[in-house]
């Protein structure tokens, strides 16, 4: 269907889309990235919130979702360094 798809910074279970949701989607694209920081705020608040890890992080799970074929985690934490910044601005 398309030729690429990117995920800035999802909020998603990254347990469940590594294990489950991952195996769905591939066939709706030949190559998907996925852009990710250690120091998103606001996902480590959904994190705190709903009790998960998110995609939108770097951890165990998004690494395993970075060694399939046609997938690529971009770490971006470097991106957005300010002391004050929110992390999550990285996507734009």
């Amino acid at each position: 269907m398309f030729d690429a798809i990117a995920m800035a910074a999802p909020d998603v279970n990254a347990q469940h889309f590594s294990r489950s949701t991952v195996n769905r989607i591939q066939g709706f694209s030949r190559q998907f990235t996925i852009y990710a920081s250690r120091y998103d705020k606001a996902l480590k608040f959904s994190e705190q919130l709903n009790g998960w890890k998110t995609l939108g992080s770097i951890n165990e799970f998004s690494k395993e979702v970075d060694a399939l074929e046609r997938w690529d985690v971009v770490d971006v934490s470097d991106v957005s360094s300010d002391l004050f910044s929110s992390g999550h601005t990285y996507y734009g």
